[in-house]
């Protein structure tokens, strides 16, 4: 499964945190409803990206993502942190370019690792 820009821009606001997300504050973080952040975490679920472990928290499945996204999303303060539908990627950048294509493979490589 191709990840779509904006189920990058999920997994990115999840690798904000240093463990499980939780769904209220995900939700507050993208600022989208939680009926809309509700299919993208059913998406990510389906294709093994995402797991959750409690109700209303979502966790990375594959070992090392939080870190890899970490290491390949640009820092930011104050409001250019938290501007509306938050996007790793720089002002004015389309949000395909978000995550490098490696993430499209990251479940398949995840056999070798």
């Amino acid at each position: 499964m191709e990840l779509s820009a904006i189920d990058r821009t999920f997994l990115a606001a999840m690798a904000q945190d240093d463990g499980p997300s939780n769904m209220s504050e995900l939700t507050a973080r993208l600022q989208v409803s939680p009926d809309y952040a509700s299919q993208y975490r059913l998406r990510l679920i389906a294709a093994g990206m995402i797991g959750a472990p409690t109700r209303g928290s979502v966790d990375f499945a594959l070992p090392y993502l939080r870190e890899y996204l970490r290491g390949t999303m640009p820092r930011r303060s104050g409001s250019e942190a938290t501007r509306s539908r938050w996007c790793p990627c720089p002002r004015g950048a389309d949000a395909s370019s978000a995550a490098p294509s490696v993430i499209r493979n990251v479940r398949d490589s995840a056999t070798f690792v």
